[in-house]
């Protein structure tokens, strides 16, 4: 059996080997640009990007994009291609960058607090957009899946929906010896207590509905992390759907064409439109 060391180094292997952009990955420029919070001592700025379709249809949702909590951008391809889709159908779209783990010190708890700081500066531009109050869509890929169920929490008023993509959901499970040093890294302690507060699947908080997609084949976070997530959301009686995706691996929105990515593309827009 693969060691989780080895399965985690060829899933960041198989994820990386996808990331090369192509014309068909082309978004228009956003219509704005902003700094949703002040910057923190030497993070890079909390920018966000906004979106705007042709024709709307008055809903909005905000991408937080992935890599690991210690690197990635608002322009990695899940979230183009999650915003590209959307954006075609008249949604209003937000993608956010967020301050990195290996930057200035910055930790698990302080990208939260930016991530919920980026759902109020998003609910309030919807607002000013559309002149209603109105509930969104929060969209995280791998780390920011992680992050957007976290950031939920407190922001639960503002969010109507949680798509989490082939997220973390325990931390506590990174037992290898190097993943203990990312859990130190990313947590500022590798300790089990601190993995179990900052682990979505331990914490048994209030979040809104949530969908949970999965590949099967994923050797960054295994499937099972995913099972571990929705048997604590049906525990703390949380509305949620699980779509698991036979052999798709990590960051299955890389490839726009793919046959997993059109069907989760899918599976989202008709889960969001019940």
């Amino acid at each position: 059996m693969r060691s989780p060391t080895l399965s985690a180094l060829a899933g960041s292997i198989e994820a990386v080997r996808t990331l090369g952009l192509s014309e068909t990955d082309i978004l228009p420029l956003p219509s704005l640009t902003f700094e949703y919070e002040p910057r923190r001592q030497r993070a890079r700025p909390a920018r966000m990007d906004v979106y705007e379709p042709r024709q709307s249809n008055q809903r909005w949702m905000l991408l937080i994009h992935g890599g690991g909590f210690t690197t990635g951008s608002r322009n990695m391809k899940p979230s183009r291609t999650i915003a590209a889709y959307f954006l075609a159908r008249g949604w209003q779209v937000y993608s956010a960058d967020y301050p990195l783990a290996r930057v200035g010190g910055v930790k698990l708890p302080e990208q939260r607090a930016s991530v919920e700081s980026a759902i109020r500066g998003a609910a309030q531009h919807a607002r000013e957009k559309h002149g209603v109050e109105s509930k969104g869509v929060l969209v995280g890929s791998s780390a920011g899946a992680t992050l957007a169920l976290l950031a939920s929490e407190n922001e639960f008023d503002r969010i109507e929906t949680v798509v989490s993509c082939f997220g973390l959901y325990d931390f506590s499970a990174l037992e290898a010896p190097l993943l203990r040093v990312f859990r130190g890294l990313v947590l500022g302690s590798g300790s089990q207590s601190a993995a179990l507060e900052a682990s979505p699947a331990h914490r048994g908080k209030r979040v809104p509905r949530t969908l949970l997609l999965h590949g099967t084949a994923d050797l960054l976070v295994p499937c099972e992390q995913a099972e571990q997530m929705a048997a604590a959301l049906r525990r703390a009686g949380v509305a949620s759907q699980r779509f698991d995706y036979a052999g798709a691996p990590h960051a299955f929105f890389n490839d726009r064409r793919s046959a997993v990515c059109l069907q989760a593309l899918a599976d989202i827009d008709r889960a969001l439109n019940l």
